[in-house]
């Protein structure tokens, strides 16, 4: 938002606006034009020609300009005969081959955009581009070592705490706190004889998991016990494509999920199970 409003500020002419790009959508995440400021973060767009100039300049990797269409000349659009099409230019904001976003800008009054405003937008891009790259290793970088400190404390417990009902509750609370790790459901299994038995949770569906005494046959189908059975971790990244996946109970919502194995030694303590 800073850099847009200095953009803004800057350029008097236009109002500038920042989408930021996932995958194959665009996403506004800041901008100075009055009839969209009331649309951040909601307003979107797919990635595709005919889609707006942001979602081609995205699409494209290119800068998109459009000045105004021949039948509005600008002189009808001043004085109020119509309202007409306000120049407009799009430029990609990328690094190493990936595009982050799309700088738009928009005319307020008509002014139109000539080669070198065109390249003063494409240099704001790319400054743009290192910045949110800049940003986003910081940000991984700290939510890295806090996670480590998490950790840490998880540490700490298992070698002070003796009491198992204790020592479960805090590792779970780690785990469910937004600031370290964040998962929505996190449940831990124990080994009884040939059987996974749901013995700790957080988030939805626990206290009806410990209600029903779910349990899984470590020989039977699903992640947890495959993971029991090759005490080996596993990753999916989407459920909907995994053959083994089950849903436990009030966990419909479920995109990924994480299951590993604690073991001591030769011997299955239990599985893991994070989503």
């Amino acid at each position: 938002q800073q850099v847009v409003g200095l953009a803004a500020d800057k350029f008097a002419h236009y109002s500038v606006s920042f989408f930021e790009c996932h995958a194959d959508t665009l996403t506004l995440s800041a901008t100075t034009r009055p009839e969209w400021q009331s649309q951040v973060p909601t307003l979107t767009m797919a990635l595709g020609l005919g889609n707006g100039i942001a979602a081609e300049s995205a699409l494209t990797r290119r800068p998109v300009l459009r000045q105004e269409l021949p039948e509005f000349p600008r002189d009808m659009a001043e004085t109020g005969a119509m309202p007409g099409p306000q120049p407009e230019l799009a430029v990609p904001v990328e690094i190493d081959g990936q595009v982050l976003g799309v700088l738009h800008a928009h005319s307020r009054d008509g002014s139109t955009f000539d080669e070198s405003m065109v390249a003063v937008f494409e240099s704001l891009g790319a400054q743009m581009a290192i910045a949110i790259l800049e940003a986003r290793v910081y940000a991984a970088e700290r939510r890295r070592a806090e996670q480590l400190a998490a950790l840490a404390r998880a540490s700490s417990a298992v070698t002070s705490t003796l009491d198992m009902d204790d020592l479960l509750d805090e590792l779970l609370d780690l785990l469910a706190e937004r600031e370290f790790f964040g998962y929505q459901h996190v449940r831990i299994f124990l080994a009884q004889g040939g059987r996974l038995e749901y013995c700790a949770g957080a988030g939805k569906g626990a206290a009806r998991c410990e209600a029903e005494g779910l349990t899984y046959e470590l020989s039977g189908p699903g992640l947890i016990a495959r993971t029991g059975r090759t005490r080996k971790p596993m990753l999916v990244g989407d459920v909907t494509v995994e053959p083994d996946y089950i849903a436990g109970p009030d966990f419909e919502d479920t995109r990924s999920e994480m299951t590993a194995p604690m073991v001591m030694g030769p011997r299955l303590m239990g599985v893991f199970d994070v989503q």
